[in-house]
């Protein structure tokens, strides 16, 4: 996979944390964050497992319709997505879109503290509940 980089909203050019959450989530543990009304940044930390020797997904459900960029700082910038009122990976039900993004091992990645950032650009507040979880190669 290759790095990418987020592509912010008008008016950003560097991601600049506003909310951002103390604690390091444990692989595969489920982050809930609360989403104010209007645009808001959270930011948090995962626990990397080896990423050349794990695949990792990203899953993401949140409350009503919120337009969400997410992206994870390891060594690189990792782009999980741009939006995602308009990813293919995403799906609205009952209220909720919920989302999954699958990756590949990625050899030139290291293992440890990775950052999550989450940026909603929409009026209404949300609940938002990302899991990203790291599995041993088969």
């Amino acid at each position: 996979m290759k790095p990418v980089s987020p592509s912010f909203p008008a008016g950003r050019s560097s991601p600049t944390p506003k909310g951002i959450v103390e604690t390091t989530q444990p692989n595969g543990v489920a982050k809930t964050l609360l989403l104010s009304p209007g645009p808001q940044e959270m930011v948090y930390a995962i626990e990397a497992l080896d990423p050349p020797t794990h695949t990792f997904s990203v899953r993401l459900v949140a409350s009503g319709r919120p337009d969400l960029t997410v992206w994870m700082d390891a060594d690189v910038t990792l782009l999980v997505t741009s939006g995602t009122q308009r990813a293919d990976s995403c799906r609205r039900l009952k209220g909720r879109i919920m989302c999954r993004w699958d990756y590949p091992a990625l050899e030139a990645r290291k293992p440890g503290t990775w950052t999550v950032h989450v940026l909603k650009t929409t009026a209404a507040p949300s609940m938002a509940r990302i899991t990203v979880l790291f599995e041993p190669l088969t």
